[in-house]
């Protein structure tokens, strides 16, 4: 358990709550629009806040105890080992719905189109399989398979 003095959870609030946002665009500035999600972008806390929000997510799959996770800044890598790919797929996909889960609770999205999966194995296994590929679904879209990142 962590303890906050109550000034120091004066200033958390009043620098998190009552946010304005703007967005220029070919240098016409939009009008300001209340924003109450996420952390402010471009201030010097804001990285050690978005890591304070996001750093439970490896405590939320923690019940996935065969997925490894990498994680840096705001990009995550999960890693799911298995005798074959059926196995694989199916911790990958039960992993992706608990991410799904886990993104909606806290008021995020999930970008599919930068979530990729590849299949890592040698040549010789590769060569074995029936399927040499992976089938990784959320919301019912497939995720792109990838042979380098």
């Amino acid at each position: 358990m962590y303890v906050c003095s109550q000034q120091a959870l004066k200033w958390f609030g009043s620098y998190l709550s009552d946010r304005f946002q703007k967005t220029s665009y070919k240098n016409t500035l939009s009008d300001p629009l209340p924003n109450s999600l996420g952390v402010p972008q471009g201030s010097i806390p804001g990285p050690l806040f978005f890591l304070f929000f996001i750093n439970d997510l490896p405590v939320f799959l923690s019940s996935q105890n065969d997925i490894n996770l990498a994680m840096f800044a705001d990009d995550y890598t999960f890693l799911a080992t298995g005798t074959n790919i059926g196995e694989v797929e199916l911790r990958l996909n039960t992993l992706a719905n608990d991410i799904l889960n886990w993104t909606r609770m806290n008021s995020m999205a999930l970008n599919i189109k930068k979530t990729k999966s590849m299949l890592i194995t040698s040549p010789q296994k590769l060569a074995n399989l029936n399927e040499n590929s992976l089938s990784v679904l959320v919301e019912g879209q497939v995720i792109e398979e990838v042979s380098e990142a």
